[in-house]
Parts: C-alpha cells; sequence; structure tokens
C-alpha cells in the first residue's frame, strides 16, 4: 500500500471537508442586524435625546415591525418618526408611529412597508425615537422586543438584534468580570481552532509536495 498517496487522498478529502464546513457556517450565519443606536448613551436629567432603529439588511425586505420597551420611571417617549431606510428605492411606504404607553414604558405597533416590490437596502435608519429624561438618575435599558423584517411573502428574515442602554444623571455601569472571562475564552478557543486548521494544511502540504 502506498501510505503517501493515502495520505495525499485524505489531505485532500479534509481540505474540501474544512472548506465545506466553513461556507456552510458563512451561509447558515448570514442574518440581518436590528439596532439601538448608539448603543449607549449617557444624558442629563431632564434632558431630550434621540436614539435611532438602524437596519442592516442581508437580503431583500418588504417591511419591518418592533415594540420598545424602557424604564418609564427614567424615561419617556415624545416622538416615533419614520427614517430614510425604507425610502431608498423612491417607493412609497407606509408608516405606523406606533402607541406610546410611557406610564408601562411600552411604545407598541412600530412598523414600516414599501409599498411596491421587494428589495435589497442599504444599511440605515429605520425609524427615530425621541426621548425625555425623568428627574431620576439611573440605567434605562431600551429593548428592541418582536423585531420582525419580513419579505414580500411575509416569511420572516433571520436577524441579530441589539438592543441599547440610557445612562441617566451621574451614573456609571458595572460590567461584571465573568463577562470579559467569556470574551477572552470564546477568542481563545477560535483562536486555538484556527491554529489547529492552519497546522493541518501546512502538514497536508508538505506531505505532497515529497
Amino acid at each position: 500500500m502506498n501510505f503517501k498517496n493515502v495520505f495525499k487522498n485524505c489531505s485532500f478529502i479534509s481540505l474540501f471537508l474544512i472548506l465545506a464546513l466553513f461556507l456552510l457556517s458563512a451561509t447558515t450565519s448570514a442574518q440581518a442586524i436590528a439596532s439601538v443606536s448608539p448603543e449607549k448613551l449617557q444624558v442629563e436629567e431632564n434632558a431630550k435625546f434621540t436614539l435611532d432603529i438602524t437596519i442592516t439588511p442581508d437580503a431583500a425586505l418588504a417591511g419591518a415591525e418592533f415594540q420598545l420597551e424602557y424604564d418609564p420611571k427614567l424615561v419617556s417617549v415624545t416622538k416615533v418618526s419614520e427614517g430614510a431606510f425604507l425610502k431608498q428605492g423612491n417607493e412609497g411606504t407606509l408608516f405606523s408611529k406606533g402607541t406610546i404607553d410611557n406610564n408601562n414604558g411600552i411604545v407598541t405597533d412600530i412598523y414600516g412597508v414599501i409599498i411596491g416590490k421587494e428589495m435589497i437596502l442599504d444599511p440605515g435608519i429605520f425609524a427615530s425615537v425621541e426621548f425625555e429624561a425623568g428627574d431620576s438618575s439611573g440605567i434605562s435599558e431600551i429593548t428592541l422586543k418582536n423585531m420582525i423584517l419580513s419579505n414580500s411573502t411575509g416569511v420572516s428574515l433571520p436577524l441579530e438584534v441589539n438592543d441599547g442602554k440610557v445612562l441617566v444623571g451621574d451614573v456609571e455601569e458595572e460590567i461584571p468580570e465573568s463577562v470579559d472571562a467569556k470574551d477572552q475564552e470564546k477568542s481563545a478557543g477560535q483562536n486555538g481552532f484556527l491554529i489547529s486548521i492552519f497546522a493541518i494544511l501546512c502538514i497536508s502540504f508538505l506531505f505532497m509536495r515529497k
């Protein structure tokens, strides 16, 4: 048995499987992103400020909808307005500013729809939300609830949602040490995986040259 040829064939198969794994990972991880921008904002008590809801799409879409939750003891919503995101193709849009409930800290039924064909859009601002801080200090989470992006057939698209927070007054956010530790562990694991793949490819290349 020619072990050199066997190893060479196994190397080709291993390389093919590694490339297929990366392609599959890239395909399954592709998704749109909806975010509160800026992600973190510090304001004074009784200050007025605006947060944008941005969308970075990865496929053609026809509309979006969400609810917004916040701490009514710290901030209140005064106005919701449409951004330019759905208007990029010069198509008409139907936009709902939602229903503001500052007693319970929620704005419901915010949505926008393109009146026309779905399209692939550049990243942009879907909605702008105007707030007013109260006279108490603290940290209010700004949460995008039930965020949905859909195409013209009504199918929901894969979506990553990034919430935000507002620091009112002289407060500082405490970041748990465990969060940093998990990030470092995840990064180390990813680096180890890449190093292993690189080592396998190098060994395969050396044997195939002999």
